[in-house]
């Protein structure tokens, strides 16, 4: 689905730099195929075991995330927002072909961080399950890495966006998004990860 809904008068867009600057969007499709490069040709380079661990699980999480980043480039080109919320739900363009996901499909939102905030939420199983395979593998292999280091962001969790790569403030997103929690029964979580 590229945009399955309309927004009503209710429904809040907020932008990010991807669509502020065409360049941008070039830049991080060139670092991220430079990324898979890098990690594909450790292994004739280097014979370190530990680094060729890493490589062996960050190669293969960017190029399954390479479609995901590709549609969202795409998206952001077309004049998409980054993020719609309204009292239904929201509609992240990172992961654009979940449609619309519903205050009820949602766990938990949780900001992270203290400098640079990242939205995040913990969906419930069954709408987890409506992700790709490829995205599913993508995120247990992120995750696996998080666990080496001793950083562990829980199941079914999805990063939205973060304060860096919000073209707007901070304070206006958050702003938004406490009324509508708290109408759906939720509130926001704040973590120091």
């Amino acid at each position: 689905m590229d945009h399955p809904v309309e927004p009503t008068a209710a429904t809040n867009d907020f932008y990010d730099l991807l669509n502020d600057n065409p360049g941008r969007m070039f830049q991080r499709l060139g670092l991220g195929l430079l990324l898979i490069t890098f990690c594909i040709t450790a292994f004739w380079w280097d014979d370190d075991p530990w680094f060729l661990f890493l490589c062996f699980i960050l190669g293969p999480a960017a190029l399954l995330a390479l479609p995901r980043n590709l549609r969202d480039v795409c998206l952001a080109y077309r004049g998409r927002p980054a993020l719609r919320i309204n009292e239904r739900g929201f509609w992240a363009r990172k992961w654009s072909y979940l449609g619309w996901v519903s205050w009820s499909d949602v766990t938990s939102v949780e900001i992270e961080g203290e400098k640079i905030h990242t939205l995040s939420v913990v969906l419930r199983d069954k709408e987890f399950a409506q992700l790709t395979g490829y995205d599913q593998v993508a995120i247990m292999l992120v995750r696996l890495l998080g666990l080496l280091f001793f950083i562990d962001g829980g199941p079914n969790r999805l990063r939205l966006i973060s304060s860096s790569q919000l073209a707007s403030r901070w304070e206006r997103l958050t702003a938004t998004l406490d009324p509508i929690l708290a109408a759906n029964g939720k509130s926001v979580i704040h973590t120091r990860r």
